[in-house]
């Protein structure tokens, strides 16, 4: 496990955005170089309408093979979304990480935010 003075005072920032009309949305951070890993400080998930069905969307790490935390999103209007991880979400040795928001419905745009930083 990395130091924290490594996780704290270090890292390369970044984040993802992804948006879609009635489709699958998915942002999608890169694997890092080998010896590095991907952290998710947050995550961030909004619709400008209900959706059609009850959905759940996926924060997943190495392409879907992990999954690290999963959201419910009932058939309703709803808020936007901010989850800001008290201990951020650590994904394995190189590999990617993403958030999915399956489609939400005809006429309704779905985007999703993944925050966090590589050390």
């Amino acid at each position: 496990m990395a130091r924290s003075e490594d996780l704290l005072f270090s890292p390369a920032k970044w984040s993802v955005v992804a948006t879609g009309l009635n489709t699958t949305v998915t942002a999608t951070r890169a694997a890092p170089p080998a010896g590095k890993r991907n952290y998710i400080v947050s995550i961030s998930i909004s619709s400008d309408g209900a959706p059609a069905t009850h959905i759940t969307a996926s924060v997943r790490t190495s392409t879907g093979a992990t999954t690290l935390d999963r959201l419910e999103i009932p058939a309703a209007a709803f808020a936007p979304i901010v989850i800001n991880y008290v201990r951020p979400l650590e994904c394995a040795d190189g590999a990617n990480c993403d958030v999915t928001l399956p489609a939400l419905g005809a006429s309704v745009t779905g985007t999703v935010v993944l925050r966090g930083f590589t050390a």
